[in-house]
């Protein structure tokens, strides 16, 4: 017998508009948890002076923040400072990823990693050596997806060297492959970009950079520049 085949409604996705939570009254457990990173004072402090960084007042998280070109945050993730949680905001737009500006604007090297940790961790790197952090751009996917790398490029041509620095495992891997192949196939990137290079953590230090920096901060300033020139002559 035949049957009349009920039609299914399609559910339009209502999206979420994206809202920043409501800032804490001060940053205090935001800046002691980094440091128990080891994150450098330096770093977290111009973080939270350009408004990138701040610490929630519901829950105490950390809030990593994504600015568009006109300073309007456009996205946001949050990292727990008491717990392993993590979540990027509702209505999020993930092209616009948390940055750690060069001093210059003509600066045409960028770093790219997977969280705002990993990037504020290889900036730590360079001021725990007396180097200068910001002759570089950094850029935190938050996660594997190059949507925030690619759109960076296309705002900022004056970019043409790219630093891979996304996690030493499987989904890191596989994740910068995917950028070099999009990089490759986009006929303007491509021509952009002149160098791009794959540098994940070595892998005897850990997956991520973050795990890399208490590494070295374990032994040392002087143990600190031979691990990173064995890293540099790999």
């Amino acid at each position: 017998m035949f049957q009349p085949v009920e039609k299914k409604e399609k559910r339009e996705e209502v999206k979420k508009p994206f809202l920043l939570p409501e800032a804490a009254s001060s940053v205090s457990r935001v800046r002691s948890y980094l440091k128990s990173r080891g994150i450098h004072e330096e770093v977290i402090g111009s973080c939270i002076r350009a408004g990138t960084l701040y610490e929630s007042k519901k829950h105490h998280n950390c809030v990593f923040v994504g600015k568009d070109e006109n300073n309007k945050a456009r996205f946001a993730s949050l990292r727990g400072t008491a717990s392993h949680f993590k979540l990027d905001i509702s209505g999020s737009d993930k092209r616009y990823g948390f940055h750690i500006p060069a001093e210059s604007k003509d600066c045409s090297l960028l770093e790219v990693f997977e969280s705002p940790i990993d990037a504020m961790s290889v900036a730590s790197i360079k001021l725990f050596l007396g180097e200068n952090y910001k002759d570089r751009h950094y850029l935190s996917l938050s996660g594997t997806t190059p949507l925030a790398l690619l759109h960076f490029l296309k705002k900022n041509p004056q970019v043409r060297s790219v630093v891979l620095c996304l996690d030493n495992d499987e989904a890191g891997i596989m994740g910068m492959e995917k950028i070099r192949k999009c990089i490759q196939e986009d006929p303007s990137l491509s021509r952009q970009v002149l160098t791009l290079i794959h540098k994940p953590c070595p892998k005897e230090c850990g997956k991520d950079y973050n795990l890399y920096l208490q590494k070295l901060l374990s032994k040392g300033k002087n143990e600190i520049q031979k691990t990173m020139e064995r890293s540099m002559e790999r």
